[in-house]
Order: C-alpha cells, then sequence, then structure tokens
C-alpha cells in the first residue's frame, strides 16, 4: 500500500510539470480573464516584454526571453488585443538604449508605454526551483505603473532548456560560406558556384539574407555558328561566330520563412530576387583559321556582359552545429530575364553584323535556372 502511494506522488509531481506552450497558454487565459475584470473595452493594446532572469539558471538559459516569446504567441492570436511586435519593441529599447532583459523601473515602463502608444505592458520575472522555472507575469499600466493583473505558471526544466539550444543556435545575424552546383541548361552552364551571404535574423521564424555568388570558368560553348561566305560579302572563307558564358556572378536578397522540425533541424522556404551578371566571350574567325584585313577583319574577339534581373525561390533543411553554428542544404530554382544576345562583329563588314543580328542576335534564350548546395554560418 506505502508503495502504491509513493508512486502516486511520484506521478502527481512528474505531470504536474506544464509544458511551454501549455504554461504560457495557462498564463495567457489567467491574464485576460484579469484584464476583463478590471476593464471592458475590447482590442485593447498591448506589448509584452522580456522577463527577467533571476538566478544564475535562469539567466543561463535565457528563460525570460523564451517564456515571453512563447505568451507574445498566444495574444498575437487573440482579436480582442491589439499586439505590438517584439521586433517594433526591440527597436524602442535600442533607441533608449535600454535592456531587452526586462529589468526596466517605472520610469522606464512609461516611457516606454508612450513610444509605443499601448494601453497595458506585460513583464515578470523567471526563478529556478526543484527542476522548474517559474514565471511571475504581471500587467502593467504604463502611465500609473499600477499592477493591474498577475498570474503564475510553473515550466518544466527540459522544454526551457530545447527552447535555449535552439536560441543560442539563432543568433541575430551570420555570416555565411556557400557552395554547390548550379544548371543553367539552356546557357550551356553547369559549373560549381561559391559565395558569400549575411544572414539577419528578424526571430525564430523569419530571416533576410543578401548574398553574393559567382560560378566557376565554363568551357563549354553558347553557341557555334557556321556563316556561308556568301551570305555577307564573299571573304576568303565560311567563318564560325561562337560564343560562351564563361562566368555568372549574382547579387541576391532574399527572404526567408523558417518552420522547426525535429532533432533540432529546421525547413526553411525562402523567396527573393538577383541581379545576374553574365560574362560572356565572343570569337568569329574563318573556318580554315586564316586572317585578312580591309572589309574583313578576323579574327575578332569581344568579352561583353549581360545583365539579367529575376526571381528565385528555394527550400532547404537546416542544422543547428557547433552550439552556434548552421548548418544548411538548398536547393533552388531561379526564373530569369531572357538573354538577348549582343554578339559583335567587330571592325568589319555591315553585312556581316547584319547576318548575325537576324540569325544569332534575334534569338532569346531561357536563362533559368537549378541550384543545389550547402552552407555553413558563423555568428557575429
Amino acid at each position: 500500500m506505502a508503495f502504491r502511494i509513493l508512486i502516486l506522488i511520484l506521478s502527481l509531481g512528474i505531470f504536474s510539470y506544464a509544458s511551454l506552450d501549455e504554461a504560457s497558454l495557462s498564463l495567457k487565459k489567467d491574464l485576460k480573464s484579469k484584464i476583463f475584470q478590471k476593464v471592458n473595452q475590447k482590442n485593447i493594446k498591448i506589448a509584452v516584454i522580456n522577463f527577467k532572469d533571476i538566478g544564475e539558471q535562469s539567466v543561463k538559459a535565457k528563460a525570460g526571453e523564451i517564456i515571453a516569446s512563447a505568451l507574445s504567441n498566444h495574444f498575437i492570436n487573440d482579436s480582442d488585443f491589439i499586439f505590438v511586435e517584439r521586433n517594433r519593441m526591440d527597436k524602442v529599447f535600442e533607441e533608449l538604449k535600454l535592456n531587452v532583459s526586462g529589468a526596466i523601473d517605472e520610469k522606464e515602463i512609461k516611457r516606454v508605454g508612450i513610444i509605443l502608444g499601448v494601453d497595458w505592458i506585460i513583464t515578470g520575472e523567471v526563478s529556478f526551483a526543484e527542476n522548474e522555472f517559474i514565471a511571475n507575469a504581471r500587467v502593467i499600466n504604463p502611465e500609473t505603473a499600477e499592477v493591474i493583473a498577475a498570474a503564475s505558471a510553473n515550466i518544466e526544466k527540459e522544454t526551457i532548456l530545447k527552447e535555449t539550444s535552439e536560441l543560442y543556435n539563432l543568433s541575430k545575424n551570420y555570416f555565411l560560406i556557400t557552395g554547390g552546383l548550379s544548371d543553367f541548361s539552356d546557357l550551356e552552364v553547369n559549373t560549381s558556384q561559391f559565395g558569400l551571404e549575411l544572414r539577419h535574423n528578424y526571430s525564430k521564424k523569419s530571416h533576410i539574407k543578401f548574398s553574393f555568388k559567382k560560378t566557376a570558368n565554363n568551357s563549354e560553348l553558347l553557341d557555334k555558328v557556321l556563316i556561308s561566305k556568301w551570305d555577307v560579302g564573299n571573304p576568303s572563307d565560311d567563318i564560325y561566330a561562337e560564343e560562351k558564358i564563361s562566368s555568372i556572378s549574382s547579387f541576391e536578397i532574399t527572404y526567408g520563412f523558417v518552420k522547426k522540425l525535429m532533432f533540432n533541424t529546421r525547413l526553411k522556404a525562402e523567396a527573393g530576387a538577383a541581379l545576374n551578371m553574365l560574362s560572356s566571350k565572343q570569337r568569329i574567325y574563318y573556318k580554315n583559321g586564316s586572317t585578312s584585313m580591309g572589309t574583313f577583319n578576323i579574327p575578332v574577339s569581344n568579352e561583353t556582359t549581360y545583365y539579367l534581373p529575376g526571381i528565385n525561390i528555394g527550400i532547404g533543411i537546416e542544422k543547428n552545429i557547433f552550439k552556434s553554428h548552421i548548418l544548411s542544404f538548398d536547393v533552388k530554382y531561379g526564373k530569369l530575364k531572357k538573354l538577348k544576345r549582343e554578339l559583335d562583329a567587330g571592325n568589319n563588314s555591315q553585312a556581316l553584323q547584319n547576318y548575325i543580328n537576324s540569325n544569332i542576335n534575334s534569338k532569346k534564350i531561357s536563362s533559368d535556372y537549378l541550384y543545389a548546395g550547402i552552407s555553413l554560418g558563423f555568428p557575429f
């Protein structure tokens, strides 16, 4: 009998801990109930400030930030409230040179309340005791610093530590080194591509990236056309006109959304715009390799650059490694403006240039591409 009672007590102790989502939802419901006991209006404008971490365990785990973020998610989805986004609050705190930990005094609460234009500010403290975190939340009137509602919840340790691991791995800014394979099939470019990226995380769910990428040198010809000498004014021999895209550089801006998966991995979906610079090498030469001067100045060698804007979409999987780094695998499809060729006959017969314009430069070529690669991110 005593053994059964002991098991029952232990079971109650185990199951009394709440998950982060359950605890933050409970806090939100309790605070909402007490708020509407004091006021009858709807569409109350509120802001949730990071809770103050009390004690080494809470500070190390960043429990105050994690709980405030979870609580914010529940208020965002409640139509009875107008919620001030945390990104905007971060900017206000930065402008006022305040600590975002939530430990602000009455005067600072009033300043924040005025700038954000909120009716109430929600903040609190988080402490640690007996293998659980204890969150105490308060609703404060920013004009008077009066506490109008309070609630508390206990959260199991492992739930917070799991969020802490992800939080540490999602610093605000990352510098990434990328590498992969690009296939511009219609341009006869299928080669490796390397680049650098700067990534700013707005939150755990969204980010923006600025990227520069460049392909390795390409040896495949885009086109090689044999031109009969009778079509261009009867030079000494038939003529070859060839062109290849030797390399492609691109500047991209990309916005991404992230969804957490299992094993500390995240699925991301991205979309962006790019400006692509295609370096071209052009050659015009006699079939028999001879040279000529006068009306026909052959051979001709030119280099030019095509500028093609485009858009891209992609998906990827990223994983936290080395505590604060990111390893990412990405697949992307890009659609660019079609390439309108500009093969130049140089200082030659106008008949040759007219033939090139009519039979080569008049054709537009698809510049769409596929990219598959890997990147490693370093926080800064």
